[in-house]
């Protein structure tokens, strides 16, 4: 018998075809992982977005002795609240009393406000001041929220529904929150 030299065509066609096919599964691997990684990573950020905007509103909202209004997504104000209806808000105004009342009146905070700015996907605490003035007194507080929801459960007890979203990913942080009573 005659030694062989060398591959022979069909060899190099069948070689080409199993290192191909071994390379697109380890790509395809490679790419769910990086997109596992990344799924992760998003879900990591919202729930510590979450977190953060449940620990401003809460100490917001349970400070405050009363909700003033809310601006729905329709921009109507609404004063006087339903039990057991659920509103998508833009702003909710809460009457928030100092604790310190010997501050000066026009540095005194009377009202706090939760605003939700659709086009930035971004919530807000503003001081909304007594004496109308223009004074700056407000902070970025959380991103990615995709929509604000209120319901008033009872005449002390409040449920703000924030959902969030980045990349795909979602999701929905409920906060139930009892208001001061006016005494």
């Amino acid at each position: 018998m005659k030694a062989r030299q060398g591959y022979i065509l069909l060899e190099v066609i069948v070689c080409t075809f199993i290192m191909s096919m071994l390379i697109m599964v380890l790509y395809s691997i490679i790419i769910s992982a990086i997109n596992t990684k990344d799924n992760i990573e998003d879900k990591i950020e919202l729930n510590q977005q979450a977190e953060e905007m449940e620990y401003h509103i809460k100490n917001i909202v349970e400070n405050s002795i009363n909700i003033i209004n809310i601006t729905t997504t329709d921009n109507e104000v609404i004063e006087t609240l339903q039990e057991d209806k659920t509103y998508n808000v833009l702003s909710i105004k809460l009457n928030f009393k100092s604790d310190d009342e010997n501050i000066n009146s026009k540095n005194k905070k009377d009202n706090q406000e939760i605003s939700f700015k659709r086009d930035l996907k971004k919530i807000f605490i503003n001081t909304l001041y007594d004496d109308n003035s223009n004074k700056a007194g407000g902070y970025e507080i959380g991103d990615y929220v995709e929509s604000i929801k209120i319901k008033i459960e009872s005449s002390k007890l409040i449920c703000i529904i924030i959902n969030l979203e980045k990349d795909k990913v979602t999701l929905e942080k409920e906060m139930k929150l009892f208001i001061k009573s006016n005494e």
